[in-house]
C-alpha cells in the first residue's frame, strides 16, 4: 500500500504499529487517541499522518503520527499561580527631617515674605516633594515643588559670632544623603552653589574635606544675604543645601506676620506620602525680606573699639552702610541698602534701654546732643548704643551695638 501524508502538519511526531484491527476505518488526517502501558502512554491525543502496510494481509498497520497541538491548546485548563514573592514594591518613604527658613531679601530680592523648603531625605530613591501651606484650619494647599533636598547634621565644634575670617565648620552628616561635591572660593562668593543654614545665618561654604564618616571640615564665608553672624553651639543642627541644575525650592507671598503652619510631602515618581503623615511645620513670619539688613561697624567719635566722651560733649555716632547681599564692611559683590531710617537706643551698661532717638535716611554721621543724652540717662554716665535700620517702619531683626565710656 502507498502511503498517505500531510506534510503541511506541525508538532512532535512519532512511529508505531498497531493492530490493524483496531485501526479499522482510520484514514490519514484523523484524529486518534494512543494508549501504550508499557510506555505509560495514556490517551495521547495525535493525528495521523501515514498509514503503510506491509502487504495486503498484514496483521499490523505502521503509522506516523503528529501531536495535535491545536486540540491541546483548545483543552480549557486551569493555571494555578506561581507562588513566587515580589522582586520589591518602593513607595515614598517619610522625610528624616523637614525644615522651612523665612529668608532675608538679599536671597530673592523680593520684598514679599518669601521662605525656602529645606526637606531631608529619609531614604535614597524619593526623587522629589511638594510644600504645603495651611491657608486655613486643616486645609492646605500646596505653594511649590521640587527635588532640591537638604542635608542635615549637627556641629561637632562651636562657632563663634565672631570667628569672620577662616571660618569653617566641622559637621558630621545624618541620612542617606551626606557626600558634599567640590566647590571652589571663586564659586562661593558668586553663585554660592553650596548653602549652609545655621539658626537666623546663612553661610556660603567650599573646599569641603571628609574626615571621618560622613564628618567634613568645611570652610564658609559667614553673614551671607545680609544675615549676621551668630554663636552657633556644639550639637547645633545646620541644614546644608547644595545646588546643582535643580534650583532651591522657594516660595514667596503676601503673608501676614505671625504663626504660619507647613508641610513637605516627599514623593517617588508619582507615589505621594500621605499629607495626613507628613508632620508639620510651624514658622512665625517675620516679614524678614522687608526688613532692611542692620548697620554694622557702628562708632563713636569713628571709634569702634573703645569709645569715650567727656562732660558737656555731644555725642557724633557713625556707622557703615550694609549690603542687602553680603554683611561687613569689606563687600566684594554689593546690593544697596535699602533702609529709609535709623534708629539709636540707649541703654545702660547692664542693658537697661532708657530711651531712642530716630533719624532720617540710612548715612551717617548723626549727633546725639548732651541734652538728649542726659534727658534719657538722667546723668552723664556710661551707656551702651544699639543701632537699628527701619524700612516703611519696620526695623531690622538685628542690631549693631557699642559701649560709649565717660572718662
Amino acid at each position: 500500500m502507498v502511503p498517505r501524508c500531510f506534510p503541511w502538519l506541525d508538532g512532535e511526531a512519532g512511529t508505531c504499529r498497531v493492530r490493524r484491527t483496531s485501526f479499522t476505518g482510520v484514514q490519514v488526517g484523523d484524529l486518534v487517541t494512543l494508549t501504550h502501558t508499557a510506555a505509560g502512554i495514556d490517551g495521547l491525543k495525535v493525528r495521523i499522518a501515514e498509514l503503510t502496510l506491509d502487504k495486503p494481509d498484514s496483521p499490523e498497520v505502521a503509522i506516523r503520527w503528529k501531536e495535535d497541538r491545536g486540540w491541546l491548546n483548545a483543552i480549557p485548563t486551569v493555571v494555578a499561580p506561581d507562588d513566587v514573592a515580589a522582586e520589591g514594591e518602593y513607595t515614598a518613604q517619610p522625610l528624616l527631617a523637614a525644615a522651612v527658613v523665612e529668608l532675608p531679601y538679599g536671597y530673592l530680592r523680593d520684598s514679599r515674605p518669601a521662605l525656602i523648603f529645606l526637606p531631608v531625605r529619609g531614604d535614597p530613591l524619593t526623587n522629589g516633594f511638594h510644600a504645603y501651606w495651611e491657608r486655613t484650619a486643616d486645609s492646605f494647599v500646596q505653594v511649590a515643588s521640587g527635588s532640591s533636598f537638604a542635608m542635615k547634621g549637627p556641629l561637632n565644634a562651636v562657632l563663634a559670632a565672631g570667628t569672620l575670617a577662616d571660618a569653617t565648620l566641622d559637621i558630621t552628616f545624618t541620612g542617606d544623603d551626606w557626600t558634599l561635591e567640590e566647590t571652589t572660593l571663586e564659586e562661593a562668593t558668586t553663585t554660592q552653589p553650596l548653602q549652609v543654614f545655621l539658626g537666623g545665618e546663612i553661610l556660603s561654604g567650599y573646599d569641603a574635606t571628609l574626615t571621618g564618616p560622613k564628618r567634613y571640615t568645611l570652610k564658609v564665608l559667614r553673614e551671607w544675604f545680609g544675615t549676621r553672624a551668630e554663636t552657633h553651639a556644639t550639637g547645633a543642627t545646620a541644614y546644608v543645601l547644595q545646588l546643582g541644575l535643580e534650583p532651591a525650592v522657594t516660595w514667596a507671598a503676601d503673608l501676614p506676620e505671625g504663626a504660619a503652619v507647613f508641610k513637605e510631602q516627599p514623593r517617588l515618581l508619582a507615589q505621594e506620602l500621605d499629607l495626613a503623615t507628613c508632620p508639620e511645620i510651624a514658622v512665625t513670619i517675620q516679614k524678614r525680606a522687608q526688613r532692611s539688613a542692620a548697620p554694622t561697624n557702628l562708632r563713636v567719635f569713628e571709634d569702634g573699639a573703645h569709645p569715650t566722651y567727656t562732660s558737656g560733649q555731644n555725642i557724633p555716632v557713625n556707622w557703615t552702610q550694609t549690603s542687602e547681599l553680603r554683611f561687613g564692611f569689606n563687600v566684594t559683590q554689593n546690593l544697596d541698602c535699602r533702609a529709609d531710617g535709623l534708629v539709636l537706643q540707649v541703654l545702660t551698661t547692664a542693658g537697661v534701654l532708657k530711651g531712642e532717638l530716630a533719624f532720617a535716611g540710612n548715612a551717617g554721621p548723626v549727633t546725639i546732643t548732651n541734652a538728649q543724652l542726659v534727658s534719657l540717662l538722667g546723668s552723664e554716665t556710661d551707656f551702651k548704643l544699639r543701632a537699628f535700620y527701619s524700612l516703611a517702619g519696620l526695623r531690622s531683626l538685628n542690631y549693631d551695638e557699642i559701649t560709649v565710656r565717660r572718662t
